[in-house]
């Protein structure tokens, strides 16, 4: 994939690129640790995409993760976009204080 304009670069192109072993990204700053239980076929399609980009699994699923959370940002109505924007916001600075306790009060 060849890409002309770096500013026009999105995160789903990044992630093409990981995948077909012709980009890598990195990424620093805070991180946390959770669980989630995934079906089946989602964990397979992980798995592949981590074995055949020799990203690791982690790696694999934060750049999904990231992809899908922009794919739902950009097509929501403007009001939940404000609401959710604001609401990550009041997480990422309680996350980053490390006041996890108070998280679920929001």
């Amino acid at each position: 994939m060849q890409i002309e304009d770096q500013d026009d670069v999105t995160k789903l192109d990044m992630l093409v690129s990981m995948l077909s072993n012709t980009g890598k990204s990195g990424f620093r700053g805070y991180v946390h640790a959770t669980t989630a239980r995934l079906p089946t076929h989602q964990m397979a399609w992980l798995q592949a995409f981590a074995q055949h980009s020799g990203m690791s699994l982690n790696k694999t699923i934060v750049e999904v993760l990231e992809v899908g959370i922009d794919q739902a940002l950009v097509n929501l109505p403007k009001k939940d976009f404000r609401a959710i924007s604001k609401a990550s916001g009041e997480f990422a600075v309680k996350l980053t204080a490390g006041d996890l306790e108070d998280v679920s009060d929001l």
